[in-house]
């Protein structure tokens, strides 16, 4: 959230300032710049709402991040999830877009 600047001064920002919330932003960023460069910046956040697109995404956020520590699986999960409920508040998504992160954490296990 930012805070108004005072006359001849530079803009102040609250929120992701410090620690583990710089690290936050710099998370969400890197998975919001990613799922845009896959999806095209011209891309409505609309097409979340189909199934094929949803589709699309899980399989590609396996092969992004799939061979990943879990700490960075979850947080790039953590990220796209955030940001489609965000989406979703804004009357932007219809439907549920959870099914876009619960489908991605989930390969098929090797046999």
């Amino acid at each position: 959230m930012s805070v108004p600047p005072r006359r001849g001064s530079r803009p102040r920002w609250r929120g992701f300032g410090r620690g583990d919330q710089r690290n936050t932003a710099r998370a969400y960023g890197t998975a919001l710049r990613a799922l845009v460069a896959e999806v095209g910046a011209a891309t409505s956040v609309a097409v979340l709402d189909e199934e094929s697109t949803v589709e699309r995404i899980g399989l590609w956020f396996v092969g992004r991040w799939g061979a990943c520590a879990a700490a960075t699986v979850n947080a790039r999960l953590d990220a796209l999830r955030s940001a489609a409920d965000w989406w979703r508040a804004q009357g932007w998504l219809v439907g549920d877009p959870r099914s876009v992160g619960g489908r991605a954490a989930r390969a098929a296990p090797e046999r």
